[in-house]
């Protein structure tokens, strides 16, 4: 490996971390960082760093949050804390725990030493891979890097496509096939909760955690539940406010980011540090139940808010557009909203975001725990949560017929006959599956789109088996649901912003999916504990909220408004490599259609496409 190598990938991916770049090479080993200062600790921090005996060498993208333990379990004690990076206390981890040193470490993490005296090369990622590791292995060679695009596919690693994975483009499912492979048919992702290790002879993947473990928690009381829950999300917050500078918190009007708003407001003030917020506005607010919470939730806080319209599409139209083309992946051009925010926490120098996603996949049910009650023969109780969620959160007729019927097909319907019937009905319905897609029928048959259809539901389970909680807990861990904060990272990382989770903090992870779901779903309210718990925190007309009203579609209508000569031409070319992929007589269709009578998935075939096109003539340079 070249000095001239390494430069070139951190060149790739100096957005990343625009604060400082820094190399180290020994013979054939070379490592590189690009470093973006987040945290009071990194102000002082080079990396790649080198132990004083210079045989140990790291380079780390991390936030540990479990330091204090760390300082004195590894015998720091008389150090000065912010003169100790995280990236030191992750070696010195490894020195004394070798292989087991990410057990030890909490927080998010991806990290590689290189040991000099076993000659091997030691890779890690947190426990819910909030932070990618992304890497080629030959076998003669390994090259390693948080995003796709530092790896240099085409010149240091080769860029054959994965077309079963540009499937997931026109069938969401095909995400579900693994949580590994990647748009390259040999780079792959580093799992959740693994380590890796590789020398010249040998290569070795060990997960070291996981969620199969995890029974239910039992306590007294509600209010000890509650207790319980509100003091871990809370920790889980305060870990994620360490900043050397303002952090902010991306606010809806929803009650998952409104918990983590007030929660890090009322450190903040503890501080004597200022809450800022930046949220979404409709267009048309006189009619947005959305921007009228929004606003309230503002109102709760003391903090300095930032609002957006989707005015903003037009004033920051060429700088989102150059941002949006480092996007390692077509699906990231979907979430122009998302985007949106990013921009705005870019623009206003906030290196960190926090985020109030991922709290569905832990505390809510869906209708699933309606059929295991069905299942347990609790036909009342089953009864009285339908016809309540069906008017807490569903809002049209016969909705709780509806859900009773499903839910009651589910849970009486034999698993056996389950694949059998899904495999059937998608093979009678092929030719509308294919017309809805926009998928290329070519394309569809060279990836066997049924059969991996197939294979991606029989993946991720299917009829009700096991308890509840086995059921959710299966849920979290299905590919598409770990996938989905690494697209939101590289998305964030385009505008040199780093987003925080607290939801996905291993201890709130642990503790939502032993809860039972009496916690989670009660009186037809999904996250029933979270809306109880921040009872003195969180307004009451966000905490019990009915119905979801998402101005996300305003955005991305507005992107497509300015792009839309862009895309005709891109449509209109028939030779254009994205049409390997898209059917392009129905893509032509389908834009003439969308000026006059545009329907919401339209929104999505279009932008999808447009990511492709880039995708393709950016990342692996087809012309």
């Amino acid at each position: 490996m070249q000095q001239s190598d390494i430069q070139e990938m951190l060149s790739a991916i100096a957005y990343r971390g625009p604060d400082g770049q820094g190399i180290w090479t020994n013979g054939s080993v070379g490592i590189g960082h690009c470093i973006l200062r987040t945290t009071p600790e990194s102000i002082y921090e080079t990396q790649p760093f080198i132990n004083t005996r210079n045989d140990l060498v790291i380079t780390a993208d991390a936030r540990i949050d479990n330091r204090d333990e760390l300082i004195s379990l590894l015998d720091f004690d008389n150090r000065q804390p912010l003169l100790l990076s995280d990236s030191e206390l992750i070696l010195a981890a490894y020195e004394k725990w070798g292989e087991h040193c990410a057990e030890k470490l909490l927080g998010d993490f991806s990290f590689a030493i290189w040991d000099k005296g076993k000659q091997q090369l030691y890779c890690a990622v947190d426990h819910l891979r909030r932070r990618p590791f992304i890497y080629y292995n030959s076998g003669e060679s390994f090259v390693f890097s948080s995003q796709m695009s530092g790896l240099l596919p085409g010149k240091l690693v080769p860029n054959e496509l994965n077309e079963l994975r540009i499937g997931s483009l026109f069938f969401e499912e095909l995400a579900e096939i693994d949580k590994t492979t990647t748009l390259f048919r040999e780079i792959y992702f580093l799992p959740a909760a693994s380590w890796l290790l590789t020398d010249k002879d040998s290569f070795n993947i060990r997960q070291y955690w996981n969620t199969d473990d995890i029974t239910v928690i039992q306590r007294n009381s509600d209010s000890d539940y509650q207790e319980e829950f509100l003091a871990i999300l809370a920790e889980a917050v305060r870990c994620r406010l360490r900043s050397d500078n303002d952090s902010a918190v991306a606010l809806s009007g929803g009650i998952d980011s409104s918990a983590v708003a007030a929660l890090s407001n009322k450190f903040l003030q503890t501080a004597d540090s200022k809450q800022i917020s930046i949220s979404g506005l409709s267009a048309n607010e006189d009619t947005s139940p959305e921007s009228a919470l929004v606003r309230k939730a503002v109102s709760s806080l003391s903090a300095r808010s930032v609002l957006i319209s989707p005015d903003i599409v037009n004033t920051m139209f060429p700088e989102l557009v150059t941002r949006m083309k480092r996007f390692d992946s077509p699906q990231m051009y979907q979430n122009i909203f998302l985007i949106c925010l990013y921009q705005t926490a870019g623009k206003h120098r906030l290196k960190v975001l926090l985020d109030g996603a991922e709290s569905d996949s832990l505390l809510g049910l869906g209708g699933h725990y309606i059929s295991h009650l069905f299942k347990d023969l609790k036909i009342k109780t089953a009864v009285r949560e339908a016809v309540l969620r069906a008017r807490n959160t569903l809002h049209y007729p016969n909705a709780h017929y509806e859900l009773l019927v499903n839910s009651m097909r589910a849970a009486w319907f034999p698993n056996f006959t389950r694949p059998y019937t899904y495999a059937i009905r998608n093979r009678l319905n092929y030719k509308k599956m294919l017309k809805e897609s926009m998928i290329n029928p070519s394309y569809a048959n060279r990836i066997d789109v049924l059969e991996n259809l197939s294979r991606a539901y029989e993946l991720t389970g299917y009829g009700i088996t096991g308890s509840i909680n086995e059921m959710r807990i299966r849920a979290f861990n299905r590919p598409y649901t770990s996938l989905m904060p690494i697209a939101t990272d590289m998305m964030s990382a385009a505008f040199s912003v780093e987003l925080r989770h607290p939801y996905l903090d291993k201890r709130f992870v642990e503790f939502s999916l032993g809860l039972p779901w009496e916690q989670k779903n009660r009186e037809g309210w999904e996250k029933y504990i979270l809306r109880s718990a921040t009872e003195h925190l969180v307004p009451d007309e966000i905490r019990w909220r009915k119905g979801r009203d998402h101005v996300g579609g305003e955005y991305q209508e507005a992107f497509i408004r300015k792009i839309y000569p862009e895309l005709e031409a891109i449509i209109n070319n028939e030779k254009n490599a994205v049409f390997e992929y898209y059917d392009c007589r129905a893509m032509q269709e389908l834009c003439n259609r969308y000026r006059t009578n545009a329907r919401d998935y339209d929104s999505l075939h279009l932008l999808n496409l447009y990511g492709l096109h880039y995708w393709l003539n950016t990342k692996c340079m087809v012309g």
